[in-house]
């Protein structure tokens, strides 16, 4: 039998034990303080320094909360506003008085373009929602991307999984749920379940 030692001390990877943590020191430092030969004005200045930093955390956490709605709206009007303009463009194209020069100036003309899927470079965005990271990235006339990560920088690569959708989200539970682990990722996209392209960026991130 191996006797595993974990460590727990002041330092919390997980966000909400960092802050009842930082939370409790306010309490004992008061207490203590005097005891390990702190003067009154040393033990302000640490309570300073604490709060001021669960104030930029709960200010982030606001900002998070704005941007997703403000995302989620702005997906919701754009929706509108192409369903509503793909209507108004057959309305135009009707119309007596528009000419070619105009639906051109308009921009309702179709234009095509082609990419050689050699040289198609996935953009990967990641970030923890919740406990699990979130990957992002667009399909870009592709039939998705497959995902590639490894843990703690240990080993190769290896496929995780695929999106056809533009997120894939990492459900895989730590390994030791009390210490953190560093993820990497890359992708590449696909078309008829065949890789093209080149690889994406990596992204690496710690739960």
């Amino acid at each position: 039998m191996v006797l595993i030692k974990r460590r727990y001390d002041f330092i919390k990877g997980n966000v909400k034990e960092f802050r009842q943590a930082c939370l409790n020191y306010i309490a004992k430092i008061q207490i203590h303080g005097p005891t390990l030969g702190m003067t009154e004005e040393e033990i302000a200045a640490e309570i300073a320094r604490i709060n001021k930093l669960l104030a930029l955390m709960d200010a982030r956490d606001q900002l998070e909360v704005q941007l997703k709605a403000a995302v989620k709206e702005v997906h919701v009007e754009k929706d509108d506003f192409v369903a509503y303009i793909r209507n108004r463009r057959e309305t135009v194209r009707e119309n007596p008085a528009c000419t070619d020069a105009m639906w051109i100036d308009l921009g309702f003309n179709t234009t095509y373009a082609s990419e050689d899927s050699a040289d198609m470079v996935p953009e990967l965005k990641a970030r923890l929602e919740g406990e699990y990271p979130v990957l992002k990235c667009q399909k870009n006339s592709t039939d998705g991307w497959r995902v590639y990560s490894r843990i703690d920088g240990i080993g190769q690569f290896q496929l995780l999984g695929v999106s056809t959708t533009g997120k894939y989200m990492d459900v895989r539970p730590k390994a030791d749920p009390g210490k953190s682990e560093s993820r990497e990722y890359y992708l590449f996209y696909m078309l008829k379940d065949e890789v093209i392209g080149q690889k994406s960026n990596i992204v690496e991130l710690v739960l």
